[in-house]
């Protein structure tokens, strides 16, 4: 067996020299990303010591894209993803690099880490529509399944490989590395997304003051199209209630489990594990039949595993927990993508997309910030239970309608194919 057939989809999609590019680019700072995260989640923790500012920051961190993603999905529209996507990383490598100085000098503080963080929010608000976006352009419509699979569990390699580094460059070179890193990989991702080779962004010589049209018309076309429609209902639940508890793992492995950074690295490596492992298979897998069902059940289970995350204090069944967390949530993410990506006219596409992601950006960002603060008054578990048990209720609704709307989802790429 050569290795095209072995490994499917993913060989397709990287087999063209534009995705391949953008996806190493894509891998090197995603770990520079997700070492950022941990050592920013840990140094919130020793600044404080309190669940709630562990909830403000990733508030900072995430919230900004829920507000400014319908602004940044119809700018990308009108002037182009790449140009879009410089400015964004220009942005967050220097609010990186910022951060990792004042570090380095001792002179940072909860506030301050709280304003560059929420800098580096706006960024990614318009930075991820972008990046998401140029799939698109970068691969055949038929290998368009594997791209986004591959880039998801991109994003979760990162975080089974990110734990790693971040001990490493914690324990040998000081926390300020964490951050400075992250700005040397959004330099190393700018050159590779420059280097891609495009078709020429259509002119647009409408008004600027089209765009709020331009909003309100992928606002309207979203909520009116049954199956996005549907799409954004069940990802409320894996956004709002299972998200969060990332950044609340530094509060869980000191306070719950008594652990201190290893216990941060061993919980987040645990769930890119589960992320890695079953985010490999769909981008092999490659196809959009059966993705609806793939959706509705991964929600469910994510919710199950992580109650049994929240509801346990012995740490090898965290452990377990949270690896199961991993698998499902990728699965869930990979699926929602793919049928909204397969869907979606592509004149409306990035502002969808933009939508789709500040859910996924905004609403991990509200959660953090109310378990957070539940977490400071009655406890870090207690909050996380109550909310699985009224996330399957939730999910109980909203899997419904995603199911109802299957065929419609599935067949799209079959319709273009024709």
């Amino acid at each position: 067996m050569n290795l095209k057939t072995a490994f499917g989809g993913i060989s397709q999609a990287l087999g063209k020299r534009n995705y391949r590019y953008y996806w190493i680019g894509t891998f090197v700072s995603i770990l520079g990303f997700w070492v950022h995260k941990l050592a920013l989640g840990w140094l919130t923790w020793e600044l404080t010591s309190s669940p709630f500012w562990l909830g403000i920051v990733g508030f900072s961190a995430l919230f900004p894209s829920f507000i400014l993603a319908p602004f940044a999905g119809a700018i990308a529209d009108k002037f182009g993803m790449r140009l879009v996507a410089n400015y964004a990383i220009i942005l967050s490598g220097v609010s990186a690099f910022l951060l990792g100085a004042l570090v380095y000098l001792d002179a940072t503080s909860i506030e301050i880490v709280c304003v560059l963080t929420l800098v580096q929010g706006m960024a990614l608000a318009f930075d991820l529509p972008a990046r998401q976006g140029l799939v698109y352009y970068l691969v055949e419509r038929e290998n368009l399944s594997s791209a986004i699979a591959l880039n998801t569990t991109t994003f979760h390699i990162g975080a089974f490989i990110g734990p790693a580094l971040f001990g490493l460059v914690v324990r040998f070179m000081g926390m300020e590395w964490a951050f400075l890193i992250n700005a040397v990989t959004f330099i190393f991702f700018f050159f590779c997304l420059n280097t891609l080779v495009l078709p020429e962004h259509p002119s647009d010589r409408r008004s600027n003051l089209r765009i709020t049209e331009d909003i309100l018309e992928g606002i309207r076309y979203a909520l009116n199209h049954p199956g996005i429609r549907s799409l954004f209902i069940i990802a409320v639940l894996p956004h709002l209630f299972i998200r969060p508890f990332i950044d609340l793992l530094p509060g869980f492995s000191a306070d719950v489990f008594g652990k201190g950074t290893e216990g941060v690295a061993i919980l987040a490596g645990s769930f890119g594990l589960g992320s890695l492992l079953l985010g490999i298979c769909l981008a092999v897998r490659g196809k959009t039949d059966g993705l609806a069902r793939v959706n509705v059940i991964s929600v469910l289970m994510a919710t199950l595993f992580l109650l049994g995350f929240a509801a346990t204090n012995i740490f090898w069944f965290a452990m377990i927990s949270v690896f199961g967390v991993g698998m499902s949530i990728i699965a869930s993410a990979v699926a929602n993508q793919s049928l909204i990506q397969n869907t979606v006219d592509p004149d409306k596409r990035g502002r969808v997309i933009s939508l789709s992601t500040g859910l996924a950006v905004g609403l991990p960002a509200i959660g953090s910030l109310t378990l957070g603060a539940l977490g400071e008054k009655f406890g870090l578990q207690a909050p996380v239970i109550v909310c699985m048990l009224i996330g399957i209720i939730y999910w109980s609704f909203a899997a419904r309608g995603v199911m109802s709307q299957a065929p419609a989802l599935e067949n799209i790429q079959d319709q273009f194919n024709q």
